[in-house]
């Protein structure tokens, strides 16, 4: 009889000479220089290139920075983004023959990189738009060169160790530095340069605590106390966003680690049970979505995001298949934009909507490839349940969860200079691995009963 579970320690890694189950016998990732020598870029990542930075709405209304791109307003922006970079792609040499045999096993990938590229060409500003194209391309090339250098135990405690530090250090931004951590209607931003990048992004690393277990119990209380500080400054940081992510999260936990306990066959059986009852509630929550917001102190509006939404169709209409160039819409008053911000009335500079943004940059081609490789990874995470025994594949799944409910009211899918892009990649790139492999197991399983 075929066994209903197939464990991802024999799930053999293509590239490179080591598989999985050799690698997992390794030291701790902390105890390696490369975790050391990578932790200011990321956690630079992780902060969107904003760390430390005071968030200041005046500053954008000239097109001049972003609240997602790194602070050209902000001293030495432009030089420690050059600093971090030339960190990462020195790091990244030693292990490019991985990367290169790892793009070509993702052509999806890399053809949405090249059109990033290529939207150069019919930018306004094809300088700025290649110059940006480069960065987010950089940031995707992370998330492979993680793949090829770490695995999956390894990742995910590094990433843990970024939501730590994190933490850690926001709380002592709100002692040491109130004025930095103030953001936007007295919400806490830690070191984040944002409240809702904090109470987004936060929970991206801090998930990887779900699918780790540390052995000593004082590790175990550590981390409890680490996650109850995250919850925390999620609450602190007032993003109604943030706490809607986080709570999807803790759902999302919940169930796939529930699901995943049975063979196969149940776990199919339960998740089709359920998309009902799902579908149910999420009719209920858009049809009292007013009550709602009125209960979490928000308007039906969404703070003028279904306002934004509109406004920006028409000029997604303008140029619907190719977008703007990526990167080269927001330019404040100058162009298109313009039009928008006249709409809107205030000062702008993403479309508060991770496609609509992505929309805008790089068109209709663009939002289907990026939408094509965040819903095969969906259907990865469903093959896996019941087949793969680690828990590493439904961390992949939750990074996917929260990209996509956290893109409905910010525009930070896809973004350079993030490491939620990173981890998005990485999410994805490694769910088409493993369930190929499951999917080839499962092929190979009737032939060598016969």
């Amino acid at each position: 009889m075929i066994a209903p579970a197939f464990a991802l320690r024999e799930v053999r890694q293509e590239v490179g000479s080591k598989s999985i189950a050799e690698s997992e016998s390794s030291v701790s990732v902390w105890k390696t220089w490369t975790a050391w020598i990578l932790l200011l870029p990321l956690v630079f990542l992780a902060c969107a290139g904003f760390p430390l930075s005071q968030n200041d709405p005046g500053v954008f209304l000239s097109g001049s920075a972003s609240i997602f791109q790194a602070p050209s307003f902000e001293p030495f922006g432009t030089e420690l983004q050059i600093s971090m970079w030339s960190i990462v792609v020195l790091m990244m040499l030693p292990s490019r023959k991985r990367i290169w045999e790892l793009l070509k096993a993702s052509p999806v990938v890399v053809a949405l990189m090249l059109l990033i590229l290529l939207s150069s060409v019919w930018a306004d500003h094809p300088f700025a738009v290649f110059r940006r194209g480069m960065l987010v391309n950089l940031t995707l090339l992370l998330g492979f060169y993680l793949i090829a250098r770490f695995n999956p135990e390894e990742r995910l405690n590094l990433i843990l160790g970024i939501g730590i530090f994190s933490v850690i250090t926001s709380f002592m931004t709100a002692v040491l530095l109130p004025r930095i951590n103030q953001g936007f209607g007295n919400g806490w931003q830690g070191i984040f340069g944002n409240k809702n990048a904090l109470a987004i992004f936060l929970f991206f690393f801090l998930s990887a605590m779900f699918y780790t277990r540390p052995v000593r119990i004082g590790m175990r209380i550590f981390r409890i106390l680490i996650l109850c500080g995250g919850v925390v400054l999620v609450g602190l940081s007032q993003s109604r966003g943030g706490w809607f992510v986080v709570a999807m999260l803790f759902l999302f936990v919940l169930v796939s680690n529930f699901v995943n306990l049975f063979e196969r066959r149940n776990a199919v059986l339960i998740t089709v049970l359920g998309l009902p009852i799902a579908g149910g509630l999420l009719w209920v929550f858009t049809q009292n979505l007013g009550t709602i917001a009125y209960a979490v102190g928000k308007d039906p509006g969404l703070s003028n995001r279904t306002i934004i939404w509109a406004a920006v169709w028409p000029a997604i209409l303008k140029r619907p298949i190719l977008g703007y160039g990526y990167g080269g819409f927001w330019n404040g008053l100058e162009g298109e934009s313009g039009y928008v911000l006249l709409r809107v009335g205030t000062s702008l500079v993403h479309a508060h909507n991770g496609l609509l943004n992505l929309w805008l940059d790089i068109g209709l081609v663009g939002v289907a490839l990026a939408l094509f490789i965040t819903l095969r990874g969906v259907w990865d995470v469903f093959t896996c349940l019941g087949r793969v025994s680690e828990p590493y594949f439904l961390w992949y799944g939750a990074i996917l969860l929260m990209t996509l409910v956290g893109s409905i009211d910010e525009s930070f899918f896809m973004n350079q200079n993030m490491l939620t892009t990173t981890l998005w990649v990485l999410a994805c790139v490694e769910l088409r691995r493993v369930a190929s492999s499951v999917n080839a197991d499962q092929r190979r399983a009737p032939l060598a009963s016969l």
